[in-house]
């Protein structure tokens, strides 16, 4: 628990935080930040598929080859997360980028700041935009919105930017490495998916989220690639609010 307290500045971020009115509001925050880039909006997908393009790009270039694509893997979903949180992407080699790999909270900081001095009145861009806007009209640390608690500070920002990394490059690229890991020791199964895509998609257009649920092959190997390699086979800790007994046992 005190390494926790540590890690989240004191319980600033929301997946170890606890239930309260201020973490709801926190939490509704990062949700509607989101919507930005969900469904019925082709944001997200225009993001994932630059990045995809880079990706393989870099692929290819090195084909003739035997190489580690870990770095090229990380890099393209650092840059969609990036865009996400601070509307920023890298290139291979950039300094800056190294360190965000690293998960330096330094560099959060430091893109959080440009973030900062870079907001407009206009929609929020981002999810670091949306939390700035959200943290103005809370009273940046004042009470708000009829909370118990305090408002949304600088580090329950810097905690959020610092957990959509957590939570999103290291699980996903994590995830692509090992299927792409499965895949080269069973060709028939790369195959088989290559052909699906070929049938359902053909090769004039990249792959789009519509596509999903004409690709259950497609669809079968990445579950199956989270299954037998699950990046967080235990679950996040949880904790009860009040005293309770289950059975006569407190």
């Amino acid at each position: 628990m005190v390494t926790t307290e540590l890690l989240t500045r004191g319980g600033k971020d929301i997946a170890f935080s606890d239930y309260s009115p201020l973490w709801k509001f926190h939490r509704r925050l990062v949700h509607n930040s989101f919507t930005l880039f969900g469904e019925g909006t082709s944001r997200l997908q225009d993001v994932v598929l630059s990045a995809v393009d880079s990706l393989c790009a870099e692929l290819l270039s090195n084909q003739s080859r035997g190489f580690d694509p870990s770095p090229a893997v990380t890099r393209a979903v650092t840059n969609v997360v990036c865009t996400l949180v601070f509307s920023s992407t890298y290139r291979p080699g950039e300094k800056e980028l190294q360190e965000v790999i690293r998960y330096n909270n330094g560099i959060v900081e430091t893109i959080a700041q440009g973030g900062l001095e870079s907001l407009t009145d206009g929609e929020p861009r981002d999810l670091l935009d949306a939390l700035i806007k959200g943290q103005t009209s809370s009273g940046r640390g004042q009470k708000s919105h009829g909370s118990e608690g305090a408002g949304i500070t600088d580090d329950h920002i810097l905690m959020t930017a610092a957990e959509a990394f957590g939570a999103g490059v290291e699980t996903t690229s994590t995830t692509l490495l090992w299927i792409l890991a499965y895949l080269l020791h069973h060709p028939e199964v790369q195959e088989r998916a290559q052909r699906e895509l070929d049938e359902q998609v053909g090769a004039e257009r990249p792959v789009s989220v519509s596509d999903r649920g004409r690709l259950p092959y497609l669809d079968c190997v990445i579950n199956e690639g989270m299954r037998i390699r699950p990046v967080s086979p235990v679950l996040i800790p949880h904790t009860a609010m009040t005293h309770s007994s289950i059975g006569g046992y407190a």
